[in-house]
């Protein structure tokens, strides 16, 4: 590859990188929180000066954009699958509790009976349920309790970033 080649080259990689790590911005606002994403943001702007002098030098600022995009990608696709499968068990468990209010009149008291369908994540649920007002909370979480997802039988679902 010519040197011509090569800068085109980094700098497509570069812009590209930059754009699929900004694209999961989004999802690190609700895997990270708001303090977690603002962080990653940070590490996007990185890009900025690696595109600039990949200009004049683009071998080093292309590997250092490589190694950093397979790093935030790679980690908010990690953190994304999580999320995925614990949304998936939540509307198993809504549905499990749903059924056994039919079934028996009441909510169940916890989730002793309910067989998870991704049991590594039995610990990232908290459920509470209120006998006198006849209703229950699902709190759950990715990674750390302070960044919290629930689903109230009131009032359905809802988030907490930090």
């Amino acid at each position: 590859m010519n040197p011509k080649e090569q800068k085109l080259f980094a700098l497509i990689l570069i812009a590209v990188l930059a754009f699929l790590e900004f694209l999961f911005f989004h999802n690190a606002y609700y895997t990270e929180g708001e303090i977690g994403s603002g962080l990653y943001f940070l590490i996007i702007l990185i890009n900025v000066p690696l595109f600039v002098i990949a200009i004049w030098r683009p071998r080093y600022p292309a590997w250092i954009s490589l190694a950093l995009g397979f790093a935030l990608i790679g980690w908010q696709a990690s953190e994304n699958t999580k999320l995925v499968k614990l949304h998936e068990e939540v509307v198993s468990i809504i549905k499990y509790v749903n059924k056994t209010k039919e079934k028996t009149g009441d909510y169940p008291v916890n989730l002793q009976m309910y067989e998870f369908i991704h049991p590594q994540y039995r610990e990232n649920y908290i459920y509470s349920f209120d006998r006198e007002k006849d209703r229950y909370r699902l709190t759950y979480f990715i990674d750390q309790r302070g960044i919290s997802f629930w689903y109230h039988s009131d009032t359905g679902f809802g988030y907490y970033g930090d």
